[in-house]
C-alpha cells in the first residue's frame, strides 16, 4: 500500500521574514513523508553465514571437480601432496594435503587446505583406504570432510566421496588424480 498525503498549506505572505514559508513549507513536508516512511521500499541485506547457520538456512553447493597431484614420503608414513584441481565453487584452486598412512592395513588421514584463485581458502580432514598394485598403480577412495576456512568459507561445513588413480614414480614419489563428489555448505 502506497501513502498518498494531500494537504493543502496556506502560507501567508509575509514580507518582513521572507525565511518564513520555506521553513514551515519545509518542516510540513518533512512531517508529510515521515509519516509515509512505513510505505518506502528499503533495502535489503542478505543474513550473514551465522544467521543463516542459526536460522537452519545454510547454502548447499554441489563440491565436485578433480584435482591432479603429486606426493613425497615425508617420512615412514607421512606424505606431502600438492596439487591444483577445478572444482565447483572454488574454480582454479591449489591443494595441499599432510597425509598419514598405516601401511598395514591401507588406511589413510588426512587434512588440506584449498585456496581458491581469489585466495579464499577451504579447510578439510580426509579418511579413506588405499589399495596398491604390484605393478605400482592404486586407487584410494574415502571421505572428506570440510571444517572451516577463510572468506566466503569461514563457517564451511559438508562432506564429498574422494576417488583416486594414482601410481608410483620413484623411490619416494607418486602421482595421482582424484575426484570429489558431495555438498559443501557455506
Amino acid at each position: 500500500m502506497r501513502c498518498v498525503t494531500a494537504f493543502r498549506v496556506h502560507i501567508p505572505h509575509v514580507p518582513e521574514n521572507t525565511m518564513r514559508a520555506p521553513t514551515i513549507l519545509t518542516v510540513v513536508l518533512a512531517f508529510s513523508l515521515a509519516g509515509c516512511s512505513g510505505d518506502m521500499p528499503t533495502t535489503s541485506v542478505a543474513p550473514s553465514r551465522a544467521d543463516r547457520l542459526i536460522a537452519g538456512t545454510a547454502v548447499q553447493r554441489p563440491w565436485t571437480g578433480r584435482c591432479d597431484v603429486d606426493a613425497q614420503i615425508t617420512g615412514p608414513t607421512s606424505f606431502l601432496i600438492a596439487g591444483t584441481c577445478e572444482l565447483a565453487h572454488l574454480g582454479h584452486t591449489s591443494v595441499v594435503t599432510q597425509e598419514t598412512i598405516d601401511w598395514a592395513t591401507g588406511a589413510i588421514t588426512n587434512t588440506s587446505t584449498y585456496t581458491a584463485a581469489n585466495g579464499d581458502r577451504l579447510y578439510t580432514n580426509g579418511s579413506g583406504l588405499v589399495v596398491f598394485a604390484p605393478d605400482g598403480t592404486g586407487t584410494a577412495t574415502g571421505t572428506w570432510t570440510a571444517v572451516g576456512g577463510t572468506g566466503r568459507f569461514t563457517d564451511a561445513s559438508g562432506s564429498a566421496a574422494y576417488a583416486e588413480s594414482l601410481r608410483v614414480t620413484g623411490p619416494a614419489t607418486a602421482s595421482g588424480a582424484y575426484t570429489l563428489d558431495g555438498q559443501l555448505d557455506y
